[in-house]
């Protein structure tokens, strides 16, 4: 977008209909994107999944890391305290948790086949949420207990 085509909104009573015809393409191209016309371009998604994040959405980031088929791992703080620890270890237990439960649903007819496709979906996310949590456990280790810098 060339600086002329931007709109300059100083407020909301002060926009002219450049800014309106410029403001009214980008919403456009928003509900295109919305609505899975288009895909969404990948050098948004992160910035929007933290815009959501600051806004209080949990789900977001993981439906992403998993959009690409990655296992998302979340850094520990620079300045982690001593219970981070614990957190760490809670939060790779109630995933394990979710694990479990869901292979226990596949599991519930005492058989593990074909007819638990349904449930696979889940069962892989949230396998993936566990390995996340491991990954990000052995990360706090490394650098709390061994002192590495974490990579």
């Amino acid at each position: 977008m060339k600086m002329a085509d931007q709109p300059a909104i100083d407020s909301f009573t002060a926009v002219d209909a450049q800014a309106m015809r410029v403001i009214n393409a980008w919403r456009k191209r928003v509900e295109r994107w919305l609505s899975g016309d288009t895909e969404f371009p990948a050098w948004l998604e992160e910035p929007w999944v933290m815009a959501l994040e600051e806004l209080g959405d949990t789900s977001t980031r993981q439906a992403l890391v998993n959009r690409h088929n990655m296992i998302g791992v979340q850094v520990p703080c620079a300045e982690c305290v001593h219970s981070s620890g614990f957190t760490s270890l809670g939060i790779v237990g109630g995933a394990m948790g979710d694990v479990v439960q869901t292979m226990a649903k596949m599991m519930v007819d005492g058989v593990l086949d074909a007819n638990d496709a349904p449930l696979a979906d889940e069962y892989f996310d949230h396998l993936k949420r566990a390995a996340a949590a491991l990954a990000a456990s052995g990360m706090l280790v490394r650098k709390e207990v061994l002192g590495k810098t974490i990579q």
